[in-house]
């Protein structure tokens, strides 16, 4: 089990469709009836690619039932995230209201500490977990403030999703021969998404750069379990810990 959660710090860069121009910035000399037509510096759609560095915690125990009991947990990963998004926004005076669609690949991945068991004969097993972030999404709504015509401060929250690829690893070490034992599950996890950006228009253009944080929090995303002997035996309890995985 395990608390996932990831942070992600990414640049982008967009195109916003539609006229440059805001209606702040027309000439002086232009008409009334001209200037009021002119659309809003943030409004329309807009597209645009980004990058950034992720890190992810997820604080899961898998104890190990053996005598002494052994845990295996805390998966630390870190990586780089690449991808598009893709939205709209609509202005009313200086505040800006938005909706956001976005996908990353990543390469945030970790590996929890080795836990090492030690037996008679020159015989070892050794055990790791794993994550390994695939993709990222998110479904977001924003909302922003323009104190000035080239410059949006803005706040974001929304779903997110996450397919990630789970790794165990098991090292059995005799006298004589070292066996290697590995499996990887793919899973898919739903949670939340909350964060804020600050964007720039580019020498006035329709160019856009952006630099924003991501909180992502998928929760605690597999069950408790709770293993007791019958009858009852030294180190014969034992349990799966429930953590939280973000990003």
């Amino acid at each position: 089990a395990g608390r996932q959660t990831i942070d992600v710090v990414r640049a982008g860069l967009s195109y916003r469709f539609g006229d440059a121009a805001a209606a702040g910035d027309m000439p002086l000399k232009a008409f009334a009836s001209a200037s009021a037509f002119a659309p809003p510096a943030w409004a329309g759609f807009y597209i645009g690619a980004h990058v950034g560095y992720g890190w992810k915690s997820n604080d899961f125990q898998e104890v190990i039932a053996v005598a002494p009991l052994r845990t295996v947990g805390g998966i630390g990963s870190e990586g780089w995230v690449a991808g598009g998004h893709f939205g709209h926004n609509w202005q009313y005076g200086t505040w800006v209201l938005g909706a956001e669609l976005d996908l990353s690949a990543t390469g945030i991945k970790g590996t929890s500490a080795a836990v090492v068991r030690n037996f008679a004969g020159g015989i070892s097993i050794t055990d790791t977990s794993g994550d390994d972030v695939q993709l990222l999404g998110t479904a977001r709504a924003r909302i922003g403030y323009t104190p000035f015509s080239d410059w949006l401060f803005y706040g974001t929250g929304g779903l997110a999703w996450e397919s990630v690829d789970r790794f165990d690893t098991t090292i059995i070490v005799v006298p004589g021969s070292t066996q290697f034992a590995s499996t990887r599950i793919p899973r898919v996890h739903f949670g939340w998404v909350a964060g804020a950006g600050i964007e720039t228009k580019l020498f006035g253009s329709n160019w856009i750069g952006r630099i924003e944080y991501l909180h992502y929090d998928f929760g605690s995303v597999d069950a408790m379990t709770t293993v007791v002997t019958t009858p009852a035996t030294p180190g014969g309890t034992f349990a799966d810990v429930q953590g939280r995985q973000t990003i």
